[in-house]
């Protein structure tokens, strides 16, 4: 069976509505599922005070959790995660949020799917928990970096890197948007452009990722600031620098981005 199929079984429940906040906490009802669902599995094999134990702590995550746990530990056992890791991971999303827990199966799956990044489960694991539980930030806008970033880094006529290294590089820079509420990958794909092409600096695509990648730590007005200083210091009519003192100088420029929070309010 292919991972598409298996994947594919294993979402069948449907995710939770993300209508209009519930008053309470349905508790009976998430211990009650996510009980059942426990009993049902047989190749879990769990003792039923371990059951019970564990349906007890999901309930705790109110209304929706034991969706979100079923969800994530279905998929991570049918992708060949060993049941006491699966439904940890999935214990854990039982408080988080839906978009959390949506976000999670979809960098798992871009992961894990042999018709896209086909990286091995615990890659494809260790990635998704890195956008998700481990990340602290706008999950919508993480998620979107992300994708902008992988879809620009496979692309034959843009980067065309090995599959693994867009990755990394996808999830590097959507993590590190975490500090400015995300929205960086645009910005960084701007850059990257900029910094490879003629008449700009024209500089090896290694050579180049350093420097877009340096530059999504100061925000997402870095790259602008990197680009609008670049051409500026290039420029007969601006202070017409030769490339390697315009990048520099537009680094600098990049650098100061980020703003002291204190001479904001002067």
């Amino acid at each position: 069976m292919t991972r598409l199929i298996v994947l594919a079984f294993a979402l069948l429940l449907p995710a939770a509505s993300l209508a209009a906040p519930q008053p309470g906490c349905t508790t009976a009802k998430e211990y009650i599922t996510a009980l059942e669902f426990l009993r049902n599995e047989k190749a879990l094999k769990l003792p039923e005070a371990q059951a019970r134990k564990l349906a007890s702590e999901v309930a705790q995550g109110c209304t929706g959790a034991a969706n979100r746990f079923i969800r994530i530990s279905r998929l991570l056992m049918g992708s060949g995660l060993t049941s006491p890791d699966a439904l940890k991971i999935g214990r854990d999303f039982a408080s988080r949020t839906e978009r959390e827990t949506d976000t999670f199966l979809f960098v798992f799956k871009t992961a894990f799917l042999e018709n896209q990044l086909d990286l091995d489960l615990g890659a494809s694991v260790s990635l998704a928990k890195s956008l998700t539980l481990e990340f602290e930030g706008d999950i919508h806008a993480v998620r979107n970096d992300f994708t902008t970033v992988l879809d620009y880094c496979l692309g034959r006529d843009k980067l065309d890197l090995p599959r693994p290294r867009c990755a990394k590089l996808a999830s590097d820079i959507a993590r590190a948007g975490q500090a400015s509420g995300g929205g960086v990958a645009r910005p960084f794909v701007e850059a990257l452009q900029l910094l490879r092409s003629h008449p700009g600096p024209n500089l090896s695509t290694g050579d180049a990722l350093k420097i877009a990648q340096d530059l999504v730590k100061y925000g997402p007005e870095a790259p602008r600031n990197f680009t609008q200083g670049y051409r500026y210091a290039t420029a007969e009519t601006g202070l017409n620098l030769p490339r390697n003192e315009a990048i520099a100088f537009a680094r600098e420029l990049a650098a100061k981005s980020l703003a002291d929070e204190k001479s904001k309010t002067k």
